[in-house]
Order: C-alpha cells, then structure tokens, then sequence
C-alpha cells in the first residue's frame, strides 16, 4: 500500500527538474501552468497505483 502512495511522489519530484527546463526552455510559466497540472496529477495517481499494486498481488497468486 506504502508504494502505491509513494510512487506517485516520488515521480513528481524526480520530473521536477526536466518540467522546470521545459518550462525556461518555452518560457512557460511553471506556477500558472504545470504546477498545479503537476499536484492533481499526483494525487490522482496515488489511489491509481493502489488499484495497480493490488491488481499485481492478485496476478501474481493466480499464477502461482
């Protein structure tokens, strides 16, 4: 369950650095633009990896 939380986060601060070159690259502002797409999407992905983690236990005990 701790992975299908941190997973998420994990990967928004690990893409920080690329978001924020994009962003001086296109002269994009990151507070009124990615930032905020970059937080929702964080918290919409954490129950989804839940979902996907379980998913996993359950296909790995149907191939055992």
């Amino acid at each position: 369950m701790m992975r299908g939380i941190f997973r998420p986060i994990y990967g928004t601060f690990m893409l920080q650095p690329l978001t924020l070159c994009w962003c001086l690259w296109l002269d994009i502002d990151y507070w009124s633009n990615l930032g905020p797409f970059t937080i929702f999407s964080t918290i919409y992905l954490i129950p989804v990896y839940m979902v996907y983690e379980k998913l996993w236990e359950l296909k790995e005990e149907f191939d055992e």
